[in-house]
């Protein structure tokens, strides 16, 4: 058995430090660049998304809202209809709030109506 001497035992030490500083720095160069993927602003709105909508209550006041906003829509372009008029518009706009916090608030109705609409569409079809 041979011993090693200290200047060989200093260099083994040395290559093994600088292996590890080798991997190491791989290590921080990986982590650096995921990190820099995931702090992108589109990987981040993509993110919060997709957590907003994991959620089903969001989802749900999602769809309730987008209920509400599309039912005022259509209930300012009937009182509105293809008038130019100031006064018709302004009421087609308060005829349009109205209807939109109500439904959005109370979406069931819409949501049963239209349900049963898309099963007599599905029924007269066949």
């Amino acid at each position: 058995m041979s011993t090693l001497s200290n200047n060989e035992r200093l260099q083994q030490a040395i290559a093994d430090l600088e292996a590890k500083r080798h991997v190491q720095g791989a290590l921080v160069s990986e982590q650096f660049q995921y990190l820099r993927t995931q702090l992108q602003p589109a990987n981040l709105v993509k993110t919060v998304v997709s957590d907003l909508f994991a959620s089903p209550e969001i989802r749900t006041g999602v769809v309730d809202f987008a209920i509400g906003i599309t039912t005022g829509m259509i209930a300012k372009k009937v009182v509105v209809g293809q008038s130019h008029n100031v006064l018709t518009q302004l009421v087609g706009n308060a005829v349009q709030m109205i209807v939109t916090r109500e439904v959005s608030q109370h979406p069931e109705g819409i949501k049963t109506l239209g349900k049963n609409l898309f099963q007599q569409l599905l029924q007269s079809s066949r």
